[in-house]
């Protein structure tokens, strides 16, 4: 089965972001908040699924292009994350999934691993402001979701009720 997909969304800005104390405090730390924007997003994904004797593999290529990119920035050295909206980012992705069969119909198992880059163009237009992207060109966003692994399984169980485990790896941090 081939499947292909184009989507364009818009996604609003909170309501509320920062105010009161909060406010006080990265002011007197040099920062500044801008109004933050709605972001534009556009999707293309192409997909492939094979099916093959109970076992079905499906691999997916993603794509997406995005105006006043929603991501965070840390206040100063606290644990306090605030959103600001980037110029333009694109998120580009690899994804494949094998199925196993259904064993006595059933457990099932999987087995995915995806491989995402995210970056970012241009400068911050809304959000706090003490954030500085390189002047030229992309620079990473989001590096915590590069690599992906995924392995699970889930089984039917007695009485209408299910039982599912999952294990997850990823990488990324820089």
């Amino acid at each position: 089965v081939v499947r292909g997909f184009f989507g364009r969304y818009y996604q609003p800005p909170p309501l509320s972001t920062v105010s009161g104390p909060v406010l006080a405090y990265a002011v007197t730390k040099g920062f500044g908040f801008l109004p933050l924007y709605g972001e534009r997003d556009e999707q293309h994904e192409l997909g492939l699924t094979i099916p093959y004797r109970g076992w079905i593999l499906d691999l997916a290529h993603f794509r997406t292009g995005a105006s006043n990119f929603f991501d965070h920035d840390a206040l100063g050295n606290s644990n306090l994350f605030l959103p600001l909206t980037i110029d333009r980012a694109r998120i580009r992705g690899y994804e494949a999934t094998l199925r196993l069969p259904q064993i006595w119909r059933r457990a099932g198992f999987h087995l995915s691993y995806s491989n995402q880059t995210v970056q970012g163009s241009g400068g911050v237009t809304g959000g706090l402001t003490d954030f500085e992207p390189p002047g030229e060109g992309y620079f990473p966003l989001d590096h915590d979701q590069r690599n992906t692994l995924s392995v699970g399984g889930q089984t039917t169980l007695p009485l209408r009720s299910w039982a599912s485990a999952n294990i997850d790896y990823g990488s990324g941090f820089l």
